[in-house]
């Protein structure tokens, strides 16, 4: 995902930021440095603890600018990385709180859900470049935690649907399918239930 993420006393609003090309040419350097780095996210607070290079698995604290993590790639993995040449430009955004990312977190719970998703999604650098240029303040949870807040809204979707069954008072109609998932090769079993209402 590209986009800096720095520790910065500073709280830079999106007026005081670059201009239209700067955005431009720090998010080629940017993205092209994060296909190399995997952020790594504490599972309670969802804060970044570490960035991790995927070739080597070395870690870099959060606190550490692009920069270094681009002279990582340039001196460490030169055949696999190399350098746009292009002016580099700073540019930081700042992450959105817990509260603010909520709503899109729960969206990609649900896109992963009903269009039948791996976790793993999150971790493919395209869909990361995707959702940075749609929202470069969002950022990503890791596959754990988007499954365990996939688990979380399960249970909570559950929950609801056993508390509507149990207020009906009139019979009902269970009715059956089987199918076969043609991109997992899994089997599943649908359950649609009719019944009649106060309303």
């Amino acid at each position: 995902m590209s986009g800096v993420f720095e520790n910065d006393d500073n709280n830079l609003s999106d007026d005081s930021l670059a201009s239209d090309d700067e955005r431009i040419i720090n998010k080629k350097l940017s993205a092209d440095v994060w296909e190399f780095f995997q952020k790594i996210q504490d599972e309670e607070s969802w804060l970044i603890t570490n960035y991790k290079c995927i070739l080597c698995a070395k870690l870099y604290s959060p606190g550490n600018p692009t920069s270094t993590l681009r002279r990582h790639l340039t001196k460490k993995h030169p055949s696999h990385y190399k350098k746009p040449e292009i002016r580099q430009t700073t540019l930081r955004f700042k992450p959105y709180s817990p509260s603010k990312s909520k709503p899109i977190t729960d969206s990609l719970v649900d896109f992963v859900a009903t269009d039948l998703q791996p976790f793993t999604i999150v971790e493919n650098p395209e869909f990361k470049l995707l959702i940075n240029k749609l929202n470069p303040h969002y950022i990503l949870p890791c596959r754990q935690i988007l499954k365990e807040k996939f688990i979380e809204n399960y249970k909570m979707r559950k929950n609801v649907l056993i508390n509507e069954v149990s207020q009906i008072n009139s019979k009902i109609s269970l009715t059956t399918d089987i199918w076969t998932s043609e991109i997992s090769k899994d089997c599943y079993l649908g359950v649609t239930m009719h019944y009649i209402n106060n309303n």
